[in-house]
């Protein structure tokens, strides 16, 4: 009986440390892609940094004018949150909402032409 104890033991323990290897595989996934974000973010705010130094630099904008450019912006979606709000829309073949960010619908796989994102939200 003990024998039987041990082996259902030992398959718990080895079940325990799979699940344990798993997670952090994930883990180190998802580090990973957080870098990678965070590179992406760097190289985005370096850009646009340069852009708004060649716009201040070359057309004599204000930072004021940028600031109200953000704000109407940012009021689009009707809510001043500091986000674009991605637009939506019906898809023409079964109805449901596809985000802008789609390119096909996710449920039928009709694919989205530009026109068909009408500001559904």
């Amino acid at each position: 009986m003990d024998l039987i104890w041990d082996i259902y033991l030992q398959r718990q323990i080895n079940d325990a440390n799979a699940s344990a290897n798993q997670a952090h595989q994930k883990a180190t996934d998802q580090q990973y892609h957080i870098k990678q974000l965070e590179q992406s973010i760097d190289k985005l705010v370096l850009i646009n940094m340069a852009i708004w130094n060649l716009l201040k630099t070359k057309t004599g904008l204000t930072e004021a004018d940028l600031l109200k450019e953000m704000e109407t912006i940012d009021l689009r979606d009707g809510v001043a949150d500091g986000r674009i709000t991605p637009s939506a829309s019906l898809c023409p073949k079964c109805g449901r909402t596809v985000s802008s960010r789609h390119k096909r619908c996710l449920y039928c796989g009709q694919t989205m032409s530009g026109d068909a994102f009408v500001g559904v939200r």
